[in-house]
């Protein structure tokens, strides 16, 4: 598992910076990525930011795009994977817009739906300088930790969703949550963040009465929810990350690792191919082993899942002896 050097960290530049889309989706393919919370010179969003629930969206474009400098995280969660710092377009020289990956960037906002559309492949864009800068085939959107990120429109042009909350939506244990039981129970409510964020999409009411629906599902949405990679429902972890720390408690003595944890995360990142946008769910995990020493922790990702051109949930597959096999070699 890489702690990458300062070359490695260059020839990813290279690539994220301008390289094809083929060769972007091999890197993001083995390099588990933890994008930032939020980006230098973030925007201020258009929309109700007073009132819970409701869309806020990101206009001009120098504030839509983003420049990267990519370095090792020490995030003590995700050490050892990739992340970045992120610079909104207007506040980027020339000459670093030359070297720099440039990416449509989604920030997000707790307690709302934070909307960026992207604008299709038709010449450069501009900033409040109105100073020409390239039209970026790659896209990120802020880091997630339960969050749910829709996908809906024309594939040269989509328009992209991030939704979440700082803390909890419904009561669970003693911990409290914005929502109570009795909410859920009548039937106001969804009973979990995924289905609240789903119905969110389609508008909510909140008054004097409490918060409910004022439409139904938004149709022909892609989506990508912390079922599918941090806490699915049946597990409390996510299946394939339950999978992998089992196959490397089963086979201690044929790798010499000790496994003392697995903890499943996930990133959600886009590529243009062509004049097509493609968007993708890189399902990631933090290991922390012991080799007979002091433990060690590394990222490694597990799955990456295409959910958009298309509609419905991300769903990534079911791995198999083979994956978690080159996943533990690389630890060994």
């Amino acid at each position: 598992m890489p702690q990458f050097s300062a070359a490695e960290i260059n020839a990813m530049r290279v690539i994220l910076a301008g390289g094809s889309a083929a060769a972007r989706l091999k890197l993001l393919s083995q390099v588990a990525v933890t994008p930032p919370n939020t980006a230098t010179g973030a925007p201020a969003l258009t929309g109700d930011a007073n009132t819970d629930w409701t869309k806020l969206k990101v206009l001009p474009a120098g504030k839509r795009v983003a420049y990267l400098t990519l370095s090792v995280s020490n995030d003590v969660a995700k050490k050892g994977a990739l992340t970045f710092e992120a610079e909104m377009a207007d506040g980027v020289s020339s000459g670093d817009r030359l070297v720099k990956p440039g990416c449509w960037w989604l920030p997000w906002q707790s307690r709302h739906i934070v909307t960026l559309k992207i604008d299709a492949l038709n010449g450069m864009l501009k900033d409040a300088a109105n100073v020409d800068f390239p039209n970026p085939g790659l896209f990120f959107t802020a880091a997630l930790s339960g969050c749910s990120v829709f996908v809906r429109g024309h594939v040269q042009h989509p328009s992209v969703y991030h939704a979440g909350i700082d803390g909890k939506l419904f009561d669970s244990g003693n911990v409290k949550g914005v929502f109570n039981k009795a909410a859920i129970k009548s039937g106001q409510l969804a009973g979990n963040s995924a289905d609240f964020w789903r119905r969110a999409m389609g508008g909510m009411n909140t008054g004097p009465g409490g918060t409910t629906w004022s439409g139904q599902y938004k149709p022909n949405l892609a989506e990508v929810n912390l079922n599918h990679y941090v806490n699915d429902k049946a597990t409390g972890t996510t299946v394939n990350a339950a999978a992998l720390e089992k196959f490397i408690r089963k086979n201690k003595k044929l790798y010499g690792i000790d496994v003392l944890a697995v903890s499943p995360w996930g990133c959600v990142f886009g590529l243009r191919e062509g004049t097509v946008w493609h968007f993708y769910l890189q399902q990631n995990v933090t290991i922390i082993y012991s080799k007979g020493g002091a433990p060690k922790q590394d990222a490694a990702v597990l799955r990456v899942t295409e959910f958009f051109p298309g509609v419905g949930q991300a769903d990534p597959p079911a791995l198999k002896n083979a994956d978690f096999d080159a996943i533990t070699r690389a630890l060994a």
